[in-house]
């Protein structure tokens, strides 16, 4: 049964503005953490993307200067095949036709213009991948999956993170992991749907709510990190 807000846990004036004052200390030390992320040379999450930029700049190159044709070059040590193309040991590439070529280019190209986005995105601030606790903060590379919108500026959802890899070769578990998210506008969104949050967030605190059977839930809250640039001043 999905779970429906009723009302929120009444609180008085104290109490109130008790936790707003803890959810403002989280939120400073996100963005001095954030300051101190965004420096230059501090960032070694940038410098892996850098570096996966490089090696795709230098495939496209070496996909369109590519041999294509029906004679396929001898004597080259064969990385890996597919239909229509070779990739050889040295980094060059046949194809048997200009329009496979292209296709290829043109998925690489997409690449790279993803792979740049990502880059500009982590030299701001560091992806939010893992399981969330009070402080982390980031952005989403994955989309909330909705569990009920609650009104204009609020929602419950999952969010998505992955674990550590059971073996060295292995995918990474998949997790899910429940959120109140507030400050984020619920006017297109339904009920079982996603959103994807833009901009950077951090998760404030913790949120109390009753469900549809009487009973309460304690999740951890997601707020917008509010900031002027990235040196982390608040607005």
């Amino acid at each position: 049964m999905a779970l429906i807000f009723a009302a929120a846990a009444p609180l008085d004036a104290d109490t109130t503005a008790e936790q707003e004052k803890k959810i403002a200390d989280v939120e400073r030390q996100c963005r001095e953490k954030l300051a101190a992320y965004s420096k230059e040379g501090e960032n070694p999450e940038a410098a892996k993307a850098k570096a996966g930029i490089k090696r795709e700049e230098d495939r496209l190159a070496k996909l369109k200067s590519a041999t294509v044709g029906k004679t396929k070059p001898k004597g080259r040590d064969i990385r890996g095949s597919s239909e229509g193309m070779i990739e050889y040991k040295d980094g060059t590439f046949w194809f048997d036709t200009r329009e496979r070529q292209a296709r290829h280019i043109e998925t690489s190209v997409d690449h790279l213009t993803t792979e740049r986005a990502r880059l500009a995105r982590i030299l701001v601030a560091p992806e939010l991948r893992g399981k969330l606790e009070v402080g982390s903060f980031g952005t989403f590379v994955y989309p909330i999956k909705i569990t009920q919108v609650i009104d204009e500026k609020n929602l419950i959802g999952k969010a998505m993170w992955f674990g550590e890899p059971t073996r060295p070769d292995g995918p990474s578990p998949q997790h899910w992991q429940s959120v109140w998210v507030s400050g984020v506008n619920t006017e297109k969104l339904v009920d079982d749907g996603t959103v994807k949050l833009e901009g950077i967030w951090f998760v404030c605190g913790t949120k109390k709510y009753e469900t549809q059977l009487g009973g309460t839930r304690t999740v951890l809250e997601l707020r917008p990190l509010k900031l002027d640039d990235a040196k982390g001043e608040k607005k």
